[in-house]
């Protein structure tokens, strides 16, 4: 049988809907809300734009379970007023239309909510002409899924480090256990999912794995784990191919290849004194001359710059030199000269082709005045250990990389000074040659006049004392301080070293040391040195 509506029944529909719109409006709202224990729960409640209101004041309240009980009120807010709130753990944020910049309603923020935060939550708008709104939302909370998380141990982990790993689980087993991929023996347990790992090494670089353990009422939860892989960096020393100490012939080529072992890619830098000359773990070093003898050293970095490890090597350029008598070819030089301070090396060194067996090396001072003795320096018999006459000297015994057999030596003095100048003789007591002597003639010179100033030390900003430290060849009688920009500032010092104390931004300048020498010094007087500071 169909349904035939009447006129009368469609009329009183129409009023009914009516009513329902004076009095409630349309509202977003949700009747219900779910939420896991730990999160932030927002909850609605706003008047959509079609609907005609005035809203005059905003409230939120906690309906009690209990009848008997007052409800508890969260929040209030009235445009002419602050947001006034009657417990903590809330946010409330209002919702103004975009089209009439009127007020529409509000959002209800609960905070880190917990199990009891359950049940119903009135949005209550209280308007004109339509008076008083009431909606409720019903909050209801989950239990948050079962998990196991695990935290990565804390920054760049290296060998001899202590390495921590955290591990939590919910719900809360019982305790923990941490356990290893490749290491089937190793294995820790704690309560609190808080494992230490002393002094690591790069053998404990694997896959941790975390395994709580809850209570057998806990169902379904045993076998639940995380892992997370840790890497335990590390840099060995760098190995090359080979000593640290090189003789070529003059003309030569060198090549010198090297590696480090290390847990990560590896940045190489090979440089002689400021100059770099290759980013590579190898040197090749064409036709060889004896401006190209010294100390080249090789640098191993991570990419972050985190660990690093260097290493030198001395070359030493022979030159070709045929000295017949009864020597054959020794590798020597007749002259040396040096800068008083510095290291100087002279070699006596006898090559390859000559087939002799060295007995014993010798290095003696000769002196300039025939009726003294000359100075023996040091002595070295392959049978037993090196003897010094004198300190300030260090021998250095070559061996032929073909034969090993011994070639000769290298002496080194140390910090030479002027009156180190003059003749030094190396004597190389040989089968079947028998005695052999080369005498290098070496002249120490003093050290041109210099100044030098020090950049204060760090980062300088307004209230910082600031130091600046200049230093001049020859020694002076005392040093000035002065500006370039501020004429009437300066500072004497008997040693060079200037403090300016809670330094401000005006005392950012260029700053010039002047040394000032006796009148006996000629040519020095107006030599200084400069250094621009910034006060930050």
């Amino acid at each position: 049988m169909d349904f035939l509506m009447t006129e009368p029944v469609y009329k009183l529909l129409i009023f009914l809907c009516m009513i329902q719109g004076m009095n409630g409006g349309l509202i977003h709202y949700k009747i219900s809300a779910t939420a896991v224990e730990g999160q932030n729960i927002s909850l609605q409640c706003i008047v959509t734009d079609e609907h005609d209101i005035t809203i005059i004041q905003l409230e939120w309240i906690k309906q009690q379970k209990d009848k008997k009980m007052t409800d508890q009120k969260i929040v209030v807010f009235h445009p002419g007023f602050p947001i006034h709130y009657f417990q903590s753990g809330f946010l409330l944020e209002t919702v103004t239309s975009s089209k009439t910049r009127k007020l529409q309603g509000s959002i209800l923020t609960l905070r880190e909510v917990r199990v009891k935060d359950t049940g119903n939550y009135i949005c209550e708008i209280t308007s004109y002409p339509t008076g008083s709104i009431k909606r409720i939302t019903k909050l209801q909370f989950t239990e948050p899924p079962a998990s196991v998380k695990m935290s990565y141990p804390y920054g760049f982990i290296k060998e001899g480090d202590d390495m921590k790993i955290t591990c939590s689980a919910i719900p809360p087993p019982i305790h923990y256990k941490l356990k290893r991929s490749k290491n089937k023996i190793f294995w820790l347990e704690s309560s609190n999912g808080e494992f230490t790992l002393p002094h690591v090494t790069r053998n404990d670089s694997d896959v941790y794995i975390c395994l709580p353990e809850w209570d057998s009422l806990v169902p379904n939860l045993q076998g639940l784990n995380a892992t997370v892989e840790v890497t335990v960096n590390f840099l060995d020393g760098i190995e090359c191919n080979t000593s640290s100490s090189l003789n070529v012939s003059a003309g030569e080529d060198v090549v010198i290849s090297c590696i480090a072992k290390a847990s990560q890619y590896l940045q190489y830098k090979w440089m002689r004194g400021d100059t770099t000359l290759s980013l590579s773990d190898t040197l090749s070093l064409t036709s060889m001359t004896s401006e190209q003898s010294g100390t080249y050293k090789l640098t191993a970095v991570f990419l972050d710059n985190q660990l690093q490890t260097d290493i030198e090597i001395s070359i030493q350029v022979l030159p070709k030199q045929n000295e017949g008598m009864n020597g054959g070819l020794i590798h020597y030089k007749i002259s040396a000269t040096a800068v008083e301070g510095q290291n100087i090396s002279l070699q006596c060194i006898v090559t390859d082709e000559h087939d002799i067996t060295i007995i014993q090396l010798e290095w003696i001072k000769q002196q300039k005045d025939k009726e003294m003795t000359d100075q023996k320096i040091v002595v070295f018999h392959p049978g037993f250990p090196i003897h010094y006459f004198q300190s300030g000297f260090l021998l250095e015994t070559v061996t032929s990389s073909k034969t090993r057999k011994l070639q000769g030596s290298i002496l080194t003095l140390r910090e030479v000074r002027v009156k180190d100048t003059g003749n030094y003789i190396c004597e190389i007591t040989s089968y079947p040659t028998g005695s052999i002597k080369r005498i290098t003639k070496l002249q120490v010179t003093e050290p041109p006049a210099s100044v030098k100033m020090s950049y204060p030390y760090g980062f300088i900003k307004e209230g910082d004392d600031m130091k600046i430290t200049c230093s001049a060849i020859p020694p002076p009688i005392h040093y000035k301080l002065k500006r370039s920009k501020n004429k009437i500032f300066w500072l004497e010092s008997s040693n060079g070293e200037f403090t300016l104390p809670h330094v401000t931004r005006n005392d950012s300048d260029v700053y010039i040391c002047l040394p000032e020498w006796d009148s006996l010094v000629p040519n020095l007087q107006g030599l200084n040195a400069t250094v621009e500071v910034t006060v930050n």
